[in-house]
C-alpha cells in the first residue's frame, strides 16, 4: 500500500518502489482534481453564508424605516415640570397651549378608628362596598374577624377591583385604611356594615361602637375623592385622573402641582433626512459586497445579479396613489448614477419634506405596499430557511457529497491498482534476482575454466 515499508527492488537492484509511486501518482490524478472541485465548492458554500449574513444585516439596518419614528420626531415639553410634564406622539401638532391646573385628582382614602392591635377581634357580619359602578360584599365570620384578617378578606374578595385595604400602626394603635384604586370623584368609597350584633333589642347595631360596626363608627376621611380641574387656553377641563391624554391632540399631560404653565409641541423632520441617508449608505454597502463576491468567490453566480436587480427595481416603483404629491423615491432625491451607486439629494428632499412628510412617511411605512415591506419581502425570499440562498447552498452541499463518494470510489480503485502493481513488480523483482544469481554463477564457472596455452 502507498506509504508502506517494503523491500521491493532489493533483489533486482532496480528502484521499483519509485516506479510504483510514479504509477500511483498518475492514477491518483482524478482524485486530486475532485479535491480541487471540493475546495471550490467549500469556498462557494462559505460565500453564500456570508451573502446571507450581508442581506440580513442590510434588512436589519433599514427595518427602522418601517416605523413612523424614523421620519418624525415629536417633542412635547412643559415650561414648568413642577406643575405638569408632557409627552407627545406622532399625531401631535406643532404649537403651544397655556394650561392652568386648579385641582389635582385624588384617590379616596378612609381610615377607621384606632384598635389596640392588628390582631384585635373586631366582630362578625358583612361589609358592603360601592365604588363607582362596582359593588361587592365581604363576609366576616369567626374565622376571619381580626383587623388584619378583615384587611386580607377585603383585598382577596373576588368582586373587588376598586378598593385596597391596608393597616397603619400609630401611637394610638392600629387603623384599617381603605383607598380607592382609581382617582376621581366618581370613585368615592361607600361602606355599609351589617353587624351580627344587630337585634330587636339593639336596632342600632349596624352603626354603633360595638362589634363589626366599629369599622364604620368614627371613620375618618383622609383624602377626599376629587377630579382634576384645569383650564386649557381658557377652556375648562375636568378629568378623573392626573394623566390626561384626550385634551391636546397627541399630547399626554401628567399633572403634579397647581399653577400655570405652557406646553409646547415641536417637530424634528431632520430625523427623516438622517434615516434616508442611512438607507442609501446601507444599500451601497450591500452592492459593494455583491460586486466583490461576484468578482471572487461567487463569480458566475446569477444569484448576485438577481439580488441587485430586484432590490434596485424597488427604488423605481410607485408607492402612493396617483392623487398623491409624492409617489416615487426619485421625487425625494434618490437616484442612481451610471455605475449603479445610489445617491441622495438632500436639497431636493428639504424642498418637499415640510409639506409632504405624511406622504413620504407612507412610502416607507405602509405595511402592505410600502417600500420597506416590499424590500423585506424580497430579502426574505433569499434568506428564509426555504429561500433561494438556502436552496442553492443545499445544491452545493449535495454536489460536494457526490464528490466525496467519487473520491472514495477512486481511492478504493487506487488501492486495488497498487496491490496489482506491487504483486507484478514483486514477481519481476524475484525473476531478476534469480537471473542475477544465475548470471553470477555462470560468470564464476567461466572464470574457473582452464585457459588454453597459445604458445
Amino acid at each position: 500500500m502507498a506509504g508502506s515499508i517494503t523491500s521491493l527492488g532489493v533483489g533486482s537492484g532496480i528502484d521499483l518502489e519509485a516506479l510504483v509511486n510514479n504509477l500511483l501518482a498518475a492514477e491518483s490524478r482524478p482524485i486530486q482534481l475532485l479535491q480541487v472541485r471540493q475546495g471550490n465548492l467549500d469556498v462557494k458554500i462559505s460565500a453564500f453564508g456570508q451573502l446571507q449574513g450581508s442581506l440580513s444585516s442590510f434588512q436589519t439596518s433599514v427595518s427602522a424605516l418601517s416605523s413612523s419614528d424614523a421620519f418624525r420626531e415629536v417633542t412635547a415639553s412643559s415650561s414648568d415640570d413642577s406643575i405638569f410634564t408632557a409627552t407627545g406622539t406622532q399625531s401631535a401638532v406643532s404649537g403651544s397651549n397655556n394650561v392652568e391646573v386648579t385641582q389635582l385628582a385624588q384617590n379616596h382614602k378612609l381610615a377607621t378608628q384606632s384598635f389596640t392591635s392588628a390582631t384585635e377581634v373586631i366582630g362578625t357580619g358583612q361589609l358592603a362596598f360601592t365604588v363607582g359602578d362596582e359593588n361587592f360584599t365581604v363576609d366576616i365570620t369567626d374565622e376571619n374577624n381580626t383587623l388584619e384578617q378583615i384587611r386580607d378578606a377585603i383585598n382577596a374578595s373576588s368582586g373587588n377591583t376598586s378598593v385596597q385595604a391596608s393597616i397603619i400602626n400609630i401611637d394610638e394603635g392600629s387603623k384599617l385604611v381603605l383607598t380607592s384604586s382609581e382617582s376621581g370623584l366618581a370613585n368615592e368609597i361607600e361602606l355599609t356594615v351589617s353587624d351580627d350584633d344587630t337585634t330587636l333589642l339593639n336596632p342600632l347595631g349596624d352603626t354603633d361602637d360595638a362589634g363589626l360596626s366599629r369599622l364604620l363608627f368614627g371613620i375618618q376621611e383622609l383624602d377626599a375623592a376629587q377630579d382634576a380641574t384645569l383650564n386649557v387656553d381658557g377652556f375648562a377641563v375636568t378629568r378623573s385622573t392626573n394623566e390626561i391624554s384626550d385634551v391636546i391632540q397627541g399630547v399626554t399631560l401628567n399633572l403634579s402641582g397647581l399653577g400655570t404653565a405652557s406646553v409646547t409641541v415641536s417637530e424634528n423632520l431632520g430625523i427623516a433626512r438622517t434615516s434616508i441617508a442611512a438607507l442609501v449608505s446601507s444599500y451601497n454597502e450591500l452592492v459593494t459586497t455583491l460586486n466583490v463576491q461576484g468578482d471572487t468567490s461567487l463569480s458566475g453566480e446569477n444569484t448576485l445579479l438577481n439580488i441587485e436587480s430586484r432590490v434596485r427595481g424597488l427604488f423605481s416603483d410607485s408607492y402612493n396613489d396617483s392623487s398623491s404629491n409624492i409617489s416615487y423615491l426619485f421625487q425625494i432625491g434618490l437616484s442612481f448614477d451610471r455605475d449603479g451607486v445610489l445617491s441622495f439629494d438632500e436639497e431636493k428632499f428639504n424642498e418637499v419634506v415640510a409639506t409632504d412628510i405624511d406622504e413620504i412617511q407612507n412610502i416607507f411605512t405602509n405595511t402592505e405596499t410600502g417600500f420597506i415591506a416590499s424590500l423585506e419581502s424580497v430579502i426574505k425570499s433569499y434568506t428564509d430557511s426555504d429561500g433561494i440562498i438556502s436552496t442553492r447552498t443545499e445544491g452545493l452541499n449535495t454536489e460536494r457529497a457526490r464528490l466525496d463518494d467519487d473520491i472514495e470510489r477512486y481511492e478504493l480503485r487506487l488501492e486495488d491498482v497498487e496491490a496489482r502493481v506491487r504483486a507484478r513488480f514483486s514477481s519481476l523483482d524475484g525473476l531478476l534476482s534469480r537471473l542475477n544469481s544465475t548470471s553470477s554463477f555462470l560468470t564464476q564457472q567461466l572464470a574457473n575454466l582452464p585457459t588454453l596455452n597459445q604458445s
